[in-house]
């Protein structure tokens, strides 16, 4: 039992990942494109710092590159944001949708990342 108190305990004090997400009561299932319509914020980005706090991500568009910060919300949704990860973000509201994506991802259209997986 102490064993496992320890684990957990160690766990939550590790600040390489943040848990980034909301929990969804009573959604109706969407689409991955309506999820992006209704999300405010859509990017592909590569994760580059975390905290408890704070997600940065580097966000490449073009020839272009800006650094993005988001809020991670803790629940039990169970997304982890780690650095070097590439993500899909659809938020900043319940996440739903945000998913990981390939480093071969970065700088890619988000729209035509979200038809290629709908597909």
């Amino acid at each position: 039992m102490r064993i496992a108190i320890f684990l957990v305990s160690a766990l939550a004090l590790l600040p390489s990942a943040a848990m980034a997400c909301s929990p969804a009561i009573d959604q109706p299932v969407l689409t991955l494109q309506e999820r992006a319509d209704k999300a405010g914020q859509v990017f592909i980005g590569k994760v580059v710092a975390v905290s408890s706090e704070d997600v940065e991500f580097l966000v490449k568009s073009g020839e272009d590159e800006k650094s993005v910060h988001i809020k991670p919300v803790n629940n039990t949704c169970g997304i982890m944001f780690s650095v070097g990860e590439v993500w899909l973000y659809l938020g900043p509201l319940g996440f739903d949708g945000t998913q990981r994506l390939e480093e071969s991802d970065i700088g890619a259209d988000p729209q035509a990342v979200i038809k290629r997986l709908m597909q």
